[in-house]
């Protein structure tokens, strides 16, 4: 028999992953690809990730502000009242009004490289936000994908609950028939009906675990779910053939790991941020100033223009500033410990979600091949039994075996489609591009960036929602 490369039956088993014993042919049933996309568009912790994202965001506006003038306008009404005393030439009796206004304008024009480094360091961590955001996304649609296959793995073992009672019924009244007729003992009918008994809380076991899965679901994607169908699921990609690749592609593209890298770059800039706190700041100062009838009340007006180019060099400020900038270093000594750490994790997952993928493979194919002996064993049983060449509890065993058997097959082809979730997630390929859906609702960093950045003036945020 040819045997299909491992790319092609991982692309057939990763998200069809296994066509269920009671797929679904309805047309209103829910496919996996629907609930992915119902998840992108109404959960609730992709839309707080998302507004946390934003939020981050607009830490790079307030970092370029550094670059920016400050400009503001001031005025005053001032009424002095004057009663003097004695003789002079230059008192006036009596009040004055007078009415000012100023606009003021401060420029920063070199603030040690300080303003330079918080735009880094905001980039950076912007990015690494990104990159959370995306794991959150993976991990959301991880969820939804776990629970969708939950509620086909219950809905199977349901209906293979339901086809034993209903097999174990009628072995019963089969049973019952013989024992009239002579042929087997009041013993073997007791243990067809505890059989029977067993069976039947079975099916209502399945039955809660079913409804259970659908409330798991329906929680994540907000729409009511009856049904499930698994289609065929076109547009994933990039699953990797073996282990190295895997590997390779989790420390080269896994969110946690590079949102690290960012963040341990931010506080690199950090470090620049405060040691600029140390150097001479450089401010051009513009201020314009206007007063009618100003005191003592001897002109109607009074113009007053400034122009000035204000520096400061620290010399010593307590100790503080130093103490944050030594404060920064340790912050970069952590991240860089922080990235080591990830990235081992993130490698014992790779391995770890790797071999429980090859494993579930293998116990698939230990399953069918149990499966199709049980069923032989089955057939046997049951005929030597009515030839009176074995008992009727060996018929029963048998039967128990077979469906312990399809139960078994039905959860390792559930346990494969997780474990092919979790390659997908360490490697950092479970996200809308790769699973074919649509992209809206993932923000566009460098977009956000930009925008955010060369906003002057907006106000508006839809918060609402």
């Amino acid at each position: 028999m040819k045997v299909l490369p491992l790319k092609y039956m991982i692309l057939i088993a990763c998200l069809t992953f296994f066509v269920p014993l009671n797929a679904q042919s309805s047309s209103d049933a829910l496919s996996l690809k629907e609930a992915l996309q119902l998840a992108l568009e109404n959960n609730a912790t992709l839309v707080a990730a998302r507004q946390n994202y934003y939020g981050a965001a607009e830490n790079l506006a307030q970092a370029v502000s550094g670059f920016r003038p400050d400009v503001s306008i001031n005025g005053d009404i001032t009424n002095i009242q004057n009663e003097p005393e004695g003789n002079s030439f230059i008192t006036q009796e009596g009040g004055n009004l007078s009415r000012g206004v100023g606009i003021d304008l401060v420029q920063p024009v070199f603030r040690g490289g300080s303003t330079s480094a918080q735009v880094r360091a905001a980039r950076n961590a912007i990015t690494a936000q990104h990159w959370l955001l995306k794991e959150t996304y993976q991990n959301v649609l991880g969820d939804v994908a776990r629970a969708y296959w939950d509620v086909s793995l219950q809905a199977d073992t349901l209906e293979l609950n339901v086809s034993n009672r209903e097999l174990l019924e009628k072995q019963l009244e089969e049973n019952r028939a013989r024992f009239e007729a002579g042929e087997l003992t009041r013993t073997d009918v007791s243990q067809a009906k505890s059989r029977l008994a067993a069976a039947t809380a079975s099916v209502a076991s399945s039955q809660s675990a079913l409804n259970n899965a659908k409330a798991k679901l329906v929680e994540l994607i907000r729409v009511p779910v009856e049904t499930v169908k698994f289609d065929n699921f076109e547009g994933l990609d990039g699953f990797p053939d073996t282990i190295s690749e895997a590997l390779e592609l989790a420390d080269r593209q896994n969110p946690s790991s590079v949102a690290a890298r960012f963040l341990h770059n931010a506080a690199v800039d950090d470090v620049d941020n405060v040691i600029g706190e140390l150097l001479p700041q450089v401010n051009l100062v513009a201020a314009a100033e206007r007063v009618d009838d100003p005191y003592p009340g001897f002109l109607d007006r009074e113009t007053t223009e400034t122009l000035q180019l204000n520096a400061t060099i620290p010399l010593y400020q307590s100790g503080a500033t130093r103490s944050r900038a030594r404060q920064a270093k340790y912050a970069v000594a952590e991240h860089k410990a922080n990235i080591i750490e990830t990235e081992e994790e993130v490698r014992t997952k790779a391995i770890q979600s790797w071999e429980a993928y090859r494993s579930a493979e293998f116990e698939i194919e230990a399953f069918e091949e149990q499966i199709e002996a049980a069923t032989v064993a089955l057939e046997g049983a049951g005929e030597e039994v009515r030839y009176g060449l074995r008992a009727a509890i060996d018929e029963l065993d048998a039967q128990q075996e077979l469906l312990d058997a399809r139960v078994s097959l039905v959860r390792s082809r559930f346990n494969r489609a997780n474990a092919a979730v979790d390659v997908m997630q360490v490697t950092g390929q479970f996200m809308p591009v790769q699973l074919g859906l649509d992209m809206s609702t993932l923000p566009q960093n460098q977009a956000v960036m930009d925008e955010i950045g060369s906003n002057w003036f907006g106000l508006d945020v839809d918060y609402t929602k």
